[in-house]
């Protein structure tokens, strides 16, 4: 490797994390642009739907090839090709002038933000020595949760004042500053000795996370019996081993399974899937059931969720300064532990419920959610030599995007079936609901709050996989754990 150490790491944090809030951002904010862009566009509901989920089928397989390409060609350039890249389809979007084209550049910014997101913890990676790791991927984890949280609000905001269009636009000053400040302090070294580009996994990976990513966006509208559901899952699972046999033969894979041969690593990934199965999916149905059942607009849905977002801030604060002290595996079950209580305090809400009687649930599932995405970032990060970062990192943030949507698809199939009886009986999901319909939909979540506790109970077991080592460091931030256990022995 040959670079100079970045004089400023925390000014390469905070251009870092310009580039990751506008992708987070985006993934919630397109929720409110929605009705006005389908309305102008003539666009249909179908057409909505792959507006907002096309991002994401992009995005996930996406985010295993944009490590190696940053392993490869180096972080830093592929990192600002991403920042730019997604400024520039946005503003595509803004002008916009049909729906078809509107798709496109959706799915160009999913490619993008693929680049920017997994790029970014490998940036960290390379900028932080392992001492300070955790506090900074806290802060990452902070302000991505803080953006993603935010986005219906700032949406609401933003549509409801200047329009649709700017929903889209706001990004762009965003990604110029980015670019400005990155080129200024990010010196990420270029690999010395690049590997070469395992094209064969590559396509394969690319085509199984596409048809799991396909069928998971497409289940919640068409049924988990429609056929090209139940082909795209299908098909996911021999083309998942296909990708896992070449990987074992190639001379330089696109995932190492070599990272997998550490427990803490592969808990780390599992724990990712969970805790994004309930990151994503809670606000969605929460905020859905706030404004169909109690009647309140977006943005004092939204409201209700503050204490999601501001306890999720604390909790990264606060495992940061947990981490050196009592290591992962305390923090992973005490925050696993929160999330489960935080669940079943919501299987008790009903109809019109107060903000004080959903606050505090909110709270306990924003700090320990939190607690736990943060504790498995560093586990999967911290675990892997610098060479293998981009790699960890692609892995770790493909783990996010599946996770998100298997907590979309799965949780929207659990309301629907519990609620599914009584919205029939009433004629459908109307704007005004019978009183049936909103029994009917209180159960529905009820039954989602129940799955998120059970989910919540499966990170806590995993937890007990990762390491019983304390995260110690030598004074350059390499081999952990094995420090630990040199210090009990000693």
């Amino acid at each position: 490797m040959s670079a100079p150490k970045p004089p400023a790491p925390w000014a390469a944090l905070t251009a870092v994390v310009l580039g990751v809030v506008i992708v987070a951002l985006d993934g919630t904010i397109v929720a409110a642009s929605n009705p006005r862009l389908g309305a102008e566009l003539d666009a249909s509901l179908g057409d909505l739907q792959w507006i907002t989920n096309g991002y994401l089928l992009v995005m996930a397989p996406s985010m295993v090839l944009a490590g190696r390409i940053g392993d490869r060609f180096g972080r830093r350039p592929v990192f600002l090709v991403g920042v730019a890249g997604f400024g520039l389809a946005s503003m595509v979007i803004g002008f916009s002038g049909s729906v078809e084209l509107v798709l496109v550049a959706r799915g160009a910014q999913g490619f993008f933000g693929g680049l920017v997101m997994t790029n970014s913890l490998a940036l960290l990676r390379a900028t932080f020595p392992a001492e300070r790791l955790p506090a900074a991927v806290s802060v990452f984890g902070a302000l991505a949760a803080s953006s993603i949280a935010a986005g219906p609000i700032v949406g609401g905001v933003v549509v409801d004042r200047l329009g649709w269009r700017w929903a889209f636009f706001v990004n762009a000053p965003i990604a110029v500053a980015c670019l400005v400040l990155g080129r200024r302090v990010l010196r990420a070294p270029r690999p010395d000795h690049p590997p070469a580009f395992d094209l064969g996994g590559a396509v394969l990976l690319t085509a199984a996370l596409s048809s799991l990513a396909y069928g998971l966006v497409r289940a919640p509208a068409a049924g988990w019996d429609d056929l090209a559901v139940v082909g795209a899952l299908a098909a996911s699972v021999p083309l998942g081993v296909a990708f896992v046999l070449v990987e074992r033969r190639a001379r330089h894979p696109l995932v190492p399974l070599r990272l997998f041969a550490d427990r803490t690593v592969s808990a780390g990934v599992a724990l990712t899937v969970t805790t994004d199965f309930a990151m994503v999916g809670l606000p969605i149905f929460v905020s859905l059931f706030i404004q169909k059942v109690d009647g309140l607009s977006p943005i004092e849905a939204s409201l209700r969720l503050i204490p999601l977002g501001v306890f999720a801030v604390l909790g990264s604060a606060l495992g940061a300064r947990l981490l050196p002290k009592v290591g992962r595996r305390p923090v992973l079950l005490g925050g696993a532990l929160m999330s489960a209580t935080g669940f079943l305090l919501l299987t008790g809400i009903g109809l019109g419920s107060p903000f004080a009687r959903l606050a505090v649930p909110f709270a306990l599932l924003g700090f320990g959610l939190s607690l736990v995405m943060n504790s498995a970032i560093q586990a999967v990060l911290g675990g892997v030599p610098e060479a293998d970062a981009g790699a960890a990192a692609g892995v770790q943030q493909s783990a996010n995007q599946v996770g998100g949507l298997l907590g979309t698809s799965v949780l929207g199939a659990v309301l629907a079936g519990a609620a599914g009886a009584r919205f029939d009986a009433s004629g459908g999901l109307a704007v005004a609901l019978t009183s049936a319909a909103k029994n009917g939909f209180l159960d529905g979540v009820h039954a989602v709050m129940w799955v998120g506790a059970g989910v919540s109970a499966l990170s806590f077991c995993l937890a007990l996989l990762v390491a019983r080592e304390k995260v110690f460091f030598d004074d350059q931030g390499n081999g952990a754990p094995e420090i630990a256990r040199s210090r009990r022995q000693a």
